[in-house]
């Protein structure tokens, strides 16, 4: 690409030059117009060499730019993702503690109901065993009412016998007594 840019900037010169330089018989003044065209040339080659080393500057600086371009576009695509990973890891662990958080209340409102269940058959023994304590007490005024009243009864009973014996020993005693008058009167010697 260099040769043939350089063929045609020397035959631009060339056509250039003959074209604005008269043309001139001798051979001094060909040779100076081939100094001439060889300082131009010279001249055309260094320009040419500023134009691509100024060229091959601005192609490295816009290589340059584009990867610098493509790195921030990279870095910035890598920090999205990975933002878009820390959301979607707090989205999951506001999530996990929004259900550990509701099997919290959950759990706490059955150990709750538990509690309440386990009071009200506390409640229910102690009404039974209240109710037993009742009844056995009513069981005991009971049998000592049962107790009294045979106690009574085993008085009367008592007095009863009493006066029965009292009773016929005096009815022994007064038959006795009357048999003895009705022996005294009968007898012998009266």
């Amino acid at each position: 690409m260099r040769n043939a840019l350089k063929t045609k900037l020397i035959a631009s010169t060339i056509l250039l030059s003959f074209s604005s330089v008269p043309l001139i018989a001798n051979a001094t003044g060909l040779n100076a117009l081939v100094a001439a065209e060889s300082k131009g040339d010279a001249a055309i080659k260094a320009e040419h060499l500023k134009e691509e080393a100024l060229l091959f500057k601005q192609v490295k600086a816009e290589k340059a730019k584009q990867e610098a371009i493509a790195r921030r576009h990279r870095a910035t695509r890598i920090a999205n993702e990975k933002a878009y990973r820390q959301r979607l890891l707090m989205a999951q662990k506001e999530k996990q503690k929004v259900i550990d958080h509701e099997l919290a209340v959950k759990k706490q409102d059955n150990d709750y109901k538990q509690k309440l269940r386990d009071l009200q058959v506390q409640s229910l023994e102690l009404d039974l065993k209240r109710k037993q304590v009742e009844i056995d007490r009513t069981n005991d005024v009971i049998n000592a009412n049962l107790q009294n009243s045979k106690a009574q009864t085993d008085l009367i009973q008592s007095t009863a016998d009493s006066n029965r014996s009292i009773s016929t020993g005096i009815k022994s005693n007064l038959e006795s007594t009357g048999k003895a008058a009705v022996k005294k009167e009968s007898g012998w010697f009266n």
